[in-house]
This record gives structure tokens, sequence and C-alpha cells, in this order.
């Protein structure tokens, strides 16, 4: 992944952004994406994306790997944070098709917005890049702290931000982190605060991604789990984010230090490990089909 002039100018840095039809993608600080499938030792590593700032790590706000199924096409995406000091702040939106761009594209910028969120790891759902972001509008020191989805269209290439309904991201006393992940193909936000005696209360919901997820009406509570005797050791304050979520059981990465396993219908912790470097488990489907494969174009006079 590395040259030695990229050693020299960063520290090696890799993080797992995530994985689509058995596809996994990482970033690396030396401003490139590699798409690899660990079945079949495939591998393609983008050229650096465009920047302003030398200090990469700290310019990218999100990043996210996304397939289109009009065109049978991957792309990775990246949302960059350009310009310096909270007054002339956009954020620039990068694309790459694999296989058929030679450099990155730039699409519209979201102007004056500050992330404060930073390499925030993408939710690929049903041809959307989903990122739940905390972000304030400029000036400063005339803003609030915003928390929405934003939301990229694979196949459109627009980026579109909604707000998350405030019945779901507001609980009592403040102290919560909420994370967006996928299950069984479907949006999910999870809410974690701090429950009675000293345990976790981690809330779970469904988004219907065909309508509104501006509203509350557009989500389920698929189930609530609590977690015992984990806020002794564990602070919410911390940087989470949620790996894995089915019935059985959730996977929840704490900072860049540690994963946790946690039983779902006892709510009883299963596991947990150190991560080493930059280890994580993702959610992942087998796949012997090609990167560059491309589905024969059906002849216009057939019919079925």
């Amino acid at each position: 992944m590395y040259t030695l002039d990229d050693v020299l100018e960063f520290p090696p840095q890799v993080i797992t952004v995530n994985s689509v039809n058995g596809f996994v993608c990482f970033w690396s600080c030396n401003a490139r994406l590699h798409v690899c499938n660990p079945l079949t030792d495939e591998y393609f590593t983008t050229p650096p994306y465009t920047y302003e700032n030398r200090f990469v790590p700290l310019c990218l706000a999100a990043v996210g790997f996304g397939f289109c199924q009009l065109s049978y096409e991957y792309k990775v995406v990246v949302l960059h944070e350009d310009g310096e000091g909270f007054e002339s702040v956009e954020i620039k939106p990068l694309v790459f098709t694999v296989g058929t761009d030679r450099s990155w594209r730039s699409l519209k910028a979201i102007p004056d917005t500050k992330f404060y969120t930073r390499h925030e790891k993408g939710v690929h759902v049903k041809g959307v890049l989903y990122w739940y972001m905390e972000s304030c509008t400029l000036p400063r020191c005339r803003s609030k702290i915003i928390k929405s989805l934003i939301c990229f269209d694979v196949s459109k290439e627009e980026v579109v931000t909604t707000m998350v309904p405030a019945e779901l991201d507001s609980l009592e006393g403040g102290r919560y982190v909420s994370r967006i992940a996928e299950k069984g193909r479907n949006l999910c936000l999870v809410n974690i605060s701090y429950g009675p005696i000293c345990s976790l209360l981690i809330k779970v919901y469904i988004a219907d991604t065909s309508t509104d997820l501006s509203s509350f009406n557009s989500w389920k509570n698929e189930f609530n789990v609590t977690v015992p005797n984990m806020a002794y050791n564990i602070s919410i304050m911390n940087s989470w984010f949620v790996s894995i979520v089915t019935d059985d059981m959730l996977v929840i990465q704490i900072m860049s230090e540690s994963e946790i396993f946690i039983d779902v219908a006892t709510g009883m912790l299963l596991s947990a490990r150190i991560l080493y470097g930059s280890a994580s488990f993702i959610p992942y489907v087998p796949s012997l089909v090609s990167l560059f494969h491309r589905p024969p174009l059906l002849n216009s006079s057939f019919t079925c």
C-alpha cells in the first residue's frame, strides 16, 4: 500500500471503511483508497485524491464505498474538508469510479459547513451511502451543532442532507451517542446511553429508506438491549463505532482500542478483544465475482 515517500511523509495508518458485495474497502493516510476481494486476492488502489492541506488525516471528514446497480460499477467517495479557518470551510465530495476513472472527480461542494467528526465510515444500503455527522454552519459564533444524515446516491452522484428525527436523537440528560449501521440490508440508527444501576442501554431503530428519513414514522424500534455493569468501565463519551448489528449479536468498537461482542437476547458480554493496528470486524459476504465484472447487455429484442 505504501511507497517509501508515503512512509517518510505520513506515519502509516489504515482504517477499514465498509464492505459491499464481498469487496472490502480500506482508507490509508497517503490519500488513497484500497478495494480488495479477500477470497480471490484481487486488489485495486485509487490514485491519491487532491487536497489543499498537507495534513491529510485531519481533512478527511468521511469516506465510503458503494455500488451502482444501474451501471454495475463500484465507486469510492470522500468528503474532504477544503479551506482553512472557520470562515472559509466547505466540504468537497470527491468520487472515483473503479475501472472507469483515471482521476478523482469533484462534485458540488457543501458550503459554509464544518464537520466535527473525522474519518466517519459510510454505510451502504440499496445504492445509497449514509454518514451520521455532527456539523455546524458558519460563522461558528452564531451556529449550533447539527446532527444529520448525509446521503450520497451512488447512481445520481448527488449529496442530500436530512435531519435525524428529534424523537430518536434526544435522550434525557443528553449523555448518549448515536451511530448508524446496516442490519439485513437496512439502515439502522443505534443509540447508546446510560441505563439504571450502571448499565448501558442500547436502542436499535430500523429505517424505511423509501420514505422521508427526517420523519419519526419512517423509523421502527427494532429492539432494546440492556448491558449490565458496563458503565463502570466504559465512558459513552468516547468514540464509538457500531460494526455489526444482527438479531443475535452486536459488535461495537470503542475508540480504536477494543471491540465488544454483546448478546442481543440477554445483554451479556460475549467477548472482548484488543485491537492491534487498524483491525476491526465488518459484515462480510464472500464473492467470487471480479471487481471489474460487467454483465453482458441484454439484446434489445429480448423479452422476458
